[in-house]
């Protein structure tokens, strides 16, 4: 499940969801 935090952050970034997908999940 992706929070709604993670959302934004890909929609805002998408490039750093693409080359860093475990650090968002790391932060959460």
């Amino acid at each position: 499940m992706r929070s709604i935090t993670e959302d934004a952050r890909a929609r805002i970034m998408p490039e750093l969801d693409i080359e860093r997908p475990t650090l968002s999940y790391s932060i959460e």
